[in-house]
């Protein structure tokens, strides 16, 4: 090879070893690659950083630092994007409250508050209740009643929830005589439709396809309904319902 050829190929491989992004991490360029994060925006992360950083607990990305308060491994761009603010939650609240009055009326008004919780006491609060699944939400009808979500996740993900959660505290006061199908699957009717008018399309079908039949099979079945019958002799079914065949 002659060296003005030679010259020019050692040029383009030192320009293209310039272009290559460092990693965001430990600043290092060893085979990096960019990562999607819920900020929606490409991360560059490095080799070594992929295979050695624990794995983010919200996002399931390498997350660096150390772990958060309650023990989990929260990446720098989950702890942003997070509903980690007891404040934002009580403003996303108001949201999804006044939505669930426009949609099931005055009843929606009278709910219990909201109370923003890391795992440890969320495992605590869910174990008191005599369940011992893993819930990123739930509601406590008594002792005190109450709605406990989950610190970290996103405001369209915590507004999802709620919506669900708060359906079953207006369900014990509307509706108390449901079984288990039609009350999972009227708080995925609702959860779905408050989806919808935050245009979170992708995120309201995957419940249809929710795998336990209380969940998505239910809804489906509502959603049918509620086209047929409207939504105002729809509520007015659902009310008057034990089962979800009653409706």
């Amino acid at each position: 090879m002659n060296r003005p050829l030679f010259l020019l190929l050692l040029l383009f491989v030192s320009t293209l070893a310039l272009a290559q992004a460092a990693c965001e991490f430990c600043k290092g360029g060893l085979e990096v690659t960019t990562i999607r994060y819920r900020d929606g925006q490409p991360h560059p992360v490095c080799s070594k950083c992929r295979t050695t950083l624990p794995a983010c607990a919200l996002c399931d990305n390498p997350s660096p630092g150390k772990a958060y308060r309650d023990g989990r491994h929260i990446c720098p761009v989950c702890r942003k994007v997070g509903m980690f603010d007891k404040g934002r939650v009580a403003a996303l609240a108001t949201q999804v409250v006044a939505f669930m009055q426009q949609q099931l009326g005055p009843e929606a008004k009278s709910l219990p508050p909201i109370q923003l919780v890391d795992l440890d006491e969320m495992q605590t609060k869910f174990n008191e209740s005599g369940r011992s699944v893993d819930v990123v939400a739930f509601y406590r009808p008594y002792n005190p009643e109450m709605v406990y979500l989950l610190s970290g996740e996103t405001e369209i993900e915590s507004g999802s929830h709620l919506a669900h959660e708060l359906t079953h505290a207006y369900e014990s006061r509307a509706c108390p005589q449901q079984d288990r199908a039609l009350t999972e699957g009227f708080a995925c009717w609702v959860q779905y439709h408050y989806l919808l008018s935050k245009g979170a399309t992708a995120e309201a079908e995957r419940i249809t396809r929710h795998q336990d039949p209380d969940y998505g099979p239910s809804l489906v079945k509502l959603l049918k309904r509620s086209q047929s019958l409207g939504r105002d002799k729809f509520l007015q079914a659902v009310k008057k319902a034990r089962k979800v065949e009653d409706v």
